[in-house]
């Protein structure tokens, strides 16, 4: 196992677990954005994304706000694309036509993107 999945491993068994109702939910600052976000596990994270996205099929890094942001923030840096940010509510209409990365919390996907409103 890499230093990175590891690293990332030892936060999820330490996040703390509270029920509601009957499901156990976890509290992890990648998900919830409480407690502190460890540095090393938000490297540990970006690192194990980077490892695993072919970058020269993607055309901008999306982030979802806001829970998204501290993920695309540092990859868009380290890996030199450019950075959109999806709000809740509309600012302006935009038409996008690229190959994007979208981040929100831990989960991540490849998606092409034609519009956006």
């Amino acid at each position: 196992m890499s230093n990175s999945l590891q690293r990332l491993k030892e936060s999820l068994l330490a996040a703390p677990i509270i029920w509601k109702g009957d499901y156990p939910y976890f509290i992890h600052p990648l998900t919830d954005g409480v407690p502190r976000l460890d540095p090393s596990v938000l490297t540990a994270v970006v690192e194990l994304i980077e490892a695993a996205v072919d970058w020269e099929s993607v055309d901008l890094v999306l982030g979802i706000e806001a829970m998204g942001l501290p993920l695309t923030s540092p990859l868009s840096m380290r890996n030199n694309k450019p950075q959109v940010v999806v709000r809740k509510r509309s600012y302006a209409h935009t038409v996008l036509k690229a190959k994007l990365l979208l981040i929100n919390r831990l989960v991540t996907q490849k998606v092409r993107c034609t519009s956006m409103t």
